[in-house]
């Protein structure tokens, strides 16, 4: 069999195409097949597609026809297959058949009480995946790497430990009792200068099978530097801001006795940078951008007419007002 996954991290999921060669005999004519391929994103308990879909069209010698088939994974390691063939490698009549198979070691047997079937029926599970949205548009796009960390997601308040996750093809699968639950990420699993776009998930977990949630990463810019007022002097207490167009504060800071501000996880966006509420710089961060940029900031000179005298800003009550906010 030679595969070819167009989904990006293997044979996992998602579509594939194959050309497939079968024999019985090496003296007899072998069975070529041309077949597309597409695998579930969603999981059953040990991990397998909850449902797979094969079509094709096979050649044996002269005779040569379509087949399709579907499976289900209805419980861990036991699968529902209908299958359709116009020409086979034993036969060259057409066929329809409804096969149940098994990845499962039967030949001890198994009883209605045996803790394995009690694990099958009432064990699910959650398959996380969580990848670099580099265009931010929630979505996993070709070229978007998936990112896994064993130390990344808090369930219910509580990490999840390596004992019971299992990490395989950047995606982070852990086996749960049905019920909902509170997913959350970990900023001590996140690779440096990316946040999800969502802190926490309500997941809801369904016996036999595995929840797929997909966590956007996006890139994080900081900005940072020094304040000072119209004559240069470091500036402290003063409250900075980034401000999106929608006139939505992304971020704030107050600055320290030596002017120093940070303004921290940004996203990808136009902002005006405002001091005390007075405009004055303006940036753009998009996907070229640095992670960390320095930006000095001086409060704008004031005017004659807008000019206010030293006295009011200790008397005035809307001066008063905004100075304390800003401490």
């Amino acid at each position: 069999e030679l595969p070819y996954y167009l989904n990006p991290d293997g044979v996992n999921q998602g579509h594939s195409f194959s050309v497939k060669y079968d024999t019985q005999d090496r003296l007899e004519a072998g069975l070529t097949s041309l077949l597309w391929s597409y695998r579930a994103p969603e999981r059953t308990v040990d991990n397998r597609p909850l449902w797979e879909a094969e079509a094709g069209y096979s050649i044996r010698g002269s005779d040569s026809g379509l087949m399709a088939s579907v499976g289900v994974n209805v419980l861990s390691g036991i699968q529902l297959r209908a299958r359709y063939r116009q020409v086979s490698l034993a036969s060259d009549q057409s066929s329809f058949s409804v096969e149940l198979t098994s990845g499962l070691n039967l030949q001890n047997g198994i009883s209605a009480s045996s803790r394995g079937i009690d694990d099958l029926q009432t064990q699910g599970g959650i398959t996380v995946q969580a990848f670099f949205d580099h265009n931010q548009n929630g979505q996993r796009d070709e070229g978007e790497a998936s990112y896994a960390s064993s130390d990344l997601l808090i369930l219910d308040y509580e990490p999840l430990s390596e004992e019971q996750i299992e990490i395989s093809d950047n995606r982070i699968a852990a086996q749960l009792i049905p019920g909902t639950y509170r997913l959350e990420i970990d900023p001590a699993g996140l690779p440096l200068d990316w946040y999800p776009l969502t802190d926490a998930y309500a997941v809801e977990v369904i016996a036999g099978g595995y929840t797929v949630v997909s966590i956007p990463l996006v890139q994080s810019y900081t900005l940072a530097g020094v304040v000072t007022d119209a004559e240069g002097k470091p500036l402290a207490g003063a409250r900075v801001e980034a401000v999106q167009a929608n006139d939505s504060t992304e971020a704030f800071s107050i600055t320290n006795a030596a002017g120093v501000y940070y303004l921290e996880r940004l996203s990808q966006g136009s902002y005006t940078i405002q001091v005390n509420g007075e405009l004055t710089d303006t940036v753009a961060l998009h996907e070229q951008s640095e992670p960390y940029m320095e930006m000095n900031l001086q409060m704008p000179v004031w005017s004659a007419e807008n000019a206010a005298p030293e006295s009011v800003e200790s008397s005035s009550p809307a001066g008063a007002e905004r100075l304390n906010l800003d401490l």
